[in-house]
């Protein structure tokens, strides 16, 4: 394998979800780690730490698709590894990397329609997730364990509910977000119900996906 392209990079940053191991992996220091991190708290959609990480790593001798695949089924992550492999960032996204043109049969113009409806019968949207992470205060780490985080995973998002000197919600909503990247769209209502309903957190459950 070659090494990556400046888009592949933008791509597989946004889809990492936890570099404190994948980082050591990769031969960075722990200072370097934990620097990384900090850049990915100033925005948690952009994940510029993530992005940092890989364009540095990417310029050194011997970095190749392959070392990251390795490494990532290393750190446990490998759904993200299988889909470097194939070269399938994105979703709809072929191995060859184009992206599929919306069926003939569908105007352009109700293309947006068709997305929502789509969203409607399995993907949770941002506002929904949103509105679970607000609604699950003190009981984050009870649901954490259902989504199958370690304990390192949730003392990291408490950790980000209480920085600052405040307490948010937004180590929840990361929580949620980064579980939600796993699961494919069709299956997010289902198995957060699941999940929900196996933490005995009925209200929530019943509130947000009836």
């Amino acid at each position: 394998m070659a090494r990556l392209n400046d888009k592949e990079i933008l791509r597989i940053s946004k889809k990492i979800t936890d570099i404190s191991e994948l980082g050591l992996e990769l031969d960075f220091e722990q200072a370097d780690v934990d620097a990384f991190e900090d850049k990915n708290k100033e925005d948690l959609v952009k994940r510029k730490g993530n992005h940092d990480m890989l364009k540095i790593w990417n310029k050194r001798d011997g970095s190749t698709k392959a070392k990251l695949v390795a490494a990532l089924r290393e750190c446990g992550d490998g759904s993200l590894a299988d889909r470097v492999e194939a070269g399938i960032l994105d979703e709809g996204e072929s191995q060859t990397g184009a992206t599929a043109p919306p069926p003939a049969s569908v105007p352009k113009e109700h293309s947006s329609s068709a997305a929502a409806k789509k969203t409607c019968e399995g993907e949770i949207d941002d506002k929904t997730l949103q509105e679970i992470a607000r609604d699950l205060f003190c009981n984050e780490d009870t649901l954490a364990s259902k989504l199958g985080f370690r304990i390192a995973d949730m003392k990291r998002f408490k950790a980000l509910n209480h920085a600052g000197g405040d307490v948010t919600s937004s180590g929840t909503l990361k929580m949620l977000a980064e579980w939600r990247e796993k699961i494919p769209p069709a299956l997010q209502r289902d198995k957060l119900r699941e999940a929900l309903t196996a933490a005995k957190l009925i209200r929530i459950q019943e509130t947000h996906l009836p």
